[in-house]
């Protein structure tokens, strides 16, 4: 969605013109949801069936593991679940190009201050609007969508304690 405000920036944006937004941080942190692990376990449930109309899709269980585990999930995210405060990316959506889009790096360190078990991490952005003479920050404090990977195995495969996830997957 991205590529195409830059793209129709590049072609429609007469000189001088304003964009809204023009800007938008993006922020990243850990988070915990057993709620959501549980529903993506719950979908490996059907895979582990021997016999389904008499076909054994056990063999199957592994690949689909692999597959939901790694796949990012969009949805709310509660501002208690994140564990540590966020990393945070700024865009300049009036000078950044194309291929900085495509390719950019957020570093990030985290120092979790809980005990909790890490089922992964949650990417939201903030972006400034304009109210009168001065800028509303919409969403910055509170995370409202996550592209998550939620690790399989984590401290032991289920229950609470730390860990982190062993299936990764790039956003």
């Amino acid at each position: 969605m991205l590529e195409s405000y830059l793209v129709a920036r590049d072609r429609l944006l007469k000189p001088g013109g304003k964009m809204y937004p023009d800007q938008a941080v993006l922020y990243a942190a850990p988070f915990t949801d057993a709620a959501l692990y549980a529903e993506q376990q719950q979908k490996l449930h059907f895979w582990a069936q021997t016999s389904f109309y008499g076909v054994d899709l056990s063999s199957l269980q592994e690949s689909a593991e692999r597959f939901y585990f790694s796949q990012p999930v969009v949805g709310p995210v509660a501002p208690h679940s994140l564990l540590a405060a966020p990393a945070a990316l700024e865009f300049d959506f009036t000078t950044m190009t194309l291929g900085q889009l495509q390719k950019f790096e957020l570093p990030f360190s985290f120092v979790v201050t809980g005990m909790a078990q890490l089922h992964g991490f949650a990417l939201w952005f903030a972006s400034p609007a304009l109210k009168a003479d001065r800028a509303v920050v919409l969403d910055g404090d509170h995370p409202v969508m996550r592209a998550s990977v939620v690790g399989k195995g984590a401290a032991g495969g289920g229950g609470g304690g730390g860990g982190a996830p062993d299936r990764k997957s790039v956003v």
